[in-house]
């Protein structure tokens, strides 16, 4: 009936949605480590519509990927689209520094470290 598919409908979207939680989790919190940039100089000011486009672009496909791996492709993806686009409007002596608030950042999206291990 139209009811039971409405419901097999709705499941999926959620388990999909549910399954791209990990790489929302982490366009997310990279915004802020690259928002944190202002605070080191403050010419360093990306908009949330550059965001938005580099995360747009970065859902684009460059290969056949297996279902299974396309999530993880996705945030590798975009993670390296969004260092290398960063580090071109960096002056060299701050690269260093996005670097490892960007890989802080990762290592605390990721669960390997909490924000209270990473403070101390």
């Amino acid at each position: 009936s139209q009811a039971e598919e409405q419901k097999k409908a709705s499941e999926r979207i959620e388990m999909a949605r549910s399954k791209f939680q990990s790489v929302a989790k982490r366009i997310a919190d990279l915004y802020f480590c690259v928002a944190d940039l202002a605070k080191i100089e403050s010419m360093y000011q990306y908009s949330l519509d550059w965001y938005q486009n580099l995360y747009k672009k970065s859902l684009i496909l460059d290969q056949e990927i297996d279902p299974l791996s396309k999530l993880e492709y996705y945030k590798k993806k975009f993670t390296y689209m969004l260092f290398s686009n960063v580090c071109k409007s960096l002056f060299e002596k701050d690269k260093l520094l996005f670097t490892f608030n960007l890989l802080l950042n990762i290592f605390i999206s990721d669960g390997v470290n909490t924000q209270a291990e990473v403070k101390h």
